[in-house]
C-alpha cells in the first residue's frame, strides 16, 4: 500500500486597489476586510497612490499586519482632475496605471482584483486585460446628471464579476431600484466595543470636560462643507442658550489644501460664543476613543451618505444618534428608537433634538441600548468579513474551473 501526501493549495492572491491612504470610512472598511482574511486561503496585496501629500495611516496599519503594500502613480478621479483641460493627462495616467497593474497581476499571479471606491478605475481594466475576476466595492452615492450616473453604473457592472455596495442608497444611485444579479448589498460591519470607563474619563479630560454631568455631543469624520458642521454650531448655540452643561466635539481633519474650512468653523464657534464649549480634535487614529468620550453622536449632513460608519460605530458603543433624515442614514438610524432624524439644514429642528437628548438621560440610555442591539443583529463585523471571504472564494473557484 502506498501513501500519497497531499499538499495544501496555494492561497489565492488578491490585488486590492484603493484611492487613498487615510483611515476614514472607505479606508477602514477595506482594512476590516483584509484583517478578516484567512492567510491560509488568501494573500492580499494592496496598491495605493503615491501622490498624496500626507502621512499614510492606512499603509501603516497594513504594514503592522504584515500585508504587502505598494505605492505607485495610480490614476484616481479627484476633484482636481475633473477639469476638461486635465482630461488628456488623466487618460494618459490611466493607461500607464493599467499597464503597471497588468504586469503586477502577471508577476504576482494574482487570482482576483478588488477595486475599493468608484474613483479608481485602473484595477478594473487591468483585470479585464489579464482575464481575472474583478470585484468593484462602491462606497459612494453618485450625484450629477442622471445620464452620467446611468452610464457610470453600466460601465462598473460590465467591468466586474461582482459589484458590492454598502447601502440601499448606494445601490439605487449606481444602478437604480432593480439592480442586476451581480450587484450585491453588503452593509459595512461594525465591531461592538467593550466600554472602558477609564478611556472615557481620560478622553473627556483631554477635551477640558471635568464635570460628569456635562453632556458631550460629537461629530466624527472628514470636515467638509457637505457635513453641515456650520449648521451644527448654530444649532448647538441655540440649544445651549446659556446652559453650561453642554460640550461639542468636532473630530476630524480637512482634505489637504482645504484647511480654510476648518478656520471658518473655528471662527464661527468664537462668533457664536462657543469658544470654551467646543473642541476641535483634528485627525484621530482611533475613532473608538472619540466615541467613548461622547454621549450623543450628531451627523447633520446636507447630502446623502453612502452608509454612515460613524453613526454605526456610535450605536455599537451604545450611544444615541442625531442625524439628517437622508439616505443611507435612514436605513441605519431608526427614528425615535435608536436616535432622532431631522430634516437636513433645519437648524431649529437640530437644536430641538440636541435639547431633548441633553435633558433626558433615560432616553439617551434607551436609544443607546436599542442602537447597540440593532448593530449586533444587522451590521456585525463577523458577517461583513464572512460575506467578502465567501465572495472571493466563489469567484476564484469559478475562475479556476472548480465550479
Amino acid at each position: 500500500m502506498s501513501t500519497f501526501e497531499t499538499s495544501e493549495p496555494e492561497p489565492v492572491s488578491i490585488l486590492f486597489v484603493h484611492a487613498s491612504d487615510e483611515l476614514y470610512g472607505s479606508d477602514r472598511a477595506l482594512l476590516e476586510i483584509i484583517r478578516g482574511l484567512d492567510g491560509r486561503i488568501f494573500r492580499p496585496v494592496v496598491i495605493l497612490p503615491d501622490d498624496l501629500p500626507y502621512e499614510g495611516f492606512l499603509s501603516a496599519e497594513l504594514a503592522r499586519l504584515g500585508i504587502s503594500v505598494r505605492k505607485m502613480d495610480l490614476a484616481v478621479v479627484r476633484r482636481s482632475t475633473l477639469r476638461w483641460r486635465d482630461g488628456p493627462r488623466l487618460m494618459m495616467r490611466l493607461g500607464r496605471s493599467v499597464f503597471r497593474l497588468s504586469r503586477l497581476i502577471r508577476e504576482e499571479r494574482i487570482g482576483l482584483v478588488h477595486t475599493n471606491t468608484i474613483v479608481v478605475w485602473p484595477g478594473a481594466f487591468a483585470a479585464l486585460l489579464c482575464r481575472v475576476p474583478h470585484v468593484w466595492h462602491v462606497h459612494e452615492v453618485l450625484g450629477g446628471p442622471r445620464a452620467l450616473r446611468v452610464l457610470a453604473g453600466r460601465v462598473v457592472v460590465a467591468l466586474s464579476a461582482a459589484v458590492v455596495t454598502n447601502s440601499g442608497a448606494t445601490t439605487s444611485a449606481l444602478v437604480g431600484t432593480r439592480p442586476p444579479l451581480r450587484v450585491e448589498l453588503v452593509p459595512n460591519g461594525v465591531e461592538v466595543p467593550a466600554v472602558s470607563p477609564s478611556t472615557r474619563d481620560r478622553v473627556r479630560r483631554d477635551w477640558g470636560v471635568s464635570d460628569e454631568r456635562t453632556v458631550v455631543f460629537g461629530a466624527i469624520g472628514r470636515i467638509s462643507a457637505r457635513k453641515g458642521l456650520s449648521d451644527l454650531l448654530a444649532a448647538f448655540a441655540q440649544a445651549r442658550a446659556g446652559d453650561t452643561g453642554f460640550h461639542l466635539v468636532l473630530a476630524g481633519s480637512t482634505v489637504p489644501g482645504q484647511e480654510s474650512q476648518l478656520d471658518q468653523l473655528e471662527s464661527l464657534a468664537i462668533q457664536l460664543g462657543l469658544g470654551p464649549h467646543v473642541t476641535f480634535t483634528g485627525f484621530f487614529r482611533d475613532p473608538a476613543e472619540i466615541v467613548a468620550g461622547i454621549d450623543v453622536l450628531v451627523m447633520p449632513v446636507l447630502r446623502p451618505e453612502s452608509f454612515g460608519l460613524a453613526a454605526a460605530e456610535a450605536m455599537a458603543a451604545g450611544k444615541p444618534v442625531i442625524a439628517s433624515n437622508l439616505p443611507a442614514l435612514d436605513e441605519l438610524v431608526a427614528n425615535d428608537e435608536t436616535g432622532i432624524l431631522v430634516p437636513p439644514g433645519d437648524v431649529p429642528a437640530l437644536a430641538g433634538a440636541i435639547r431633548r437628548l441633553a435633558a433626558d438621560r433615560a432616553l439617551r440610555e434607551s436609544f443607546g441600548q436599542a442602537g447597540r442591539k440593532r448593530i449586533e443583529e444587522c451590521f456585525s463585523l463577523a458577517a461583513y468579513r464572512h460575506r467578502f471571504a465567501s465572495l472571493y472564494a466563489r469567484l476564484s473557484a469559478v475562475a479556476s474551473g472548480r465550479l
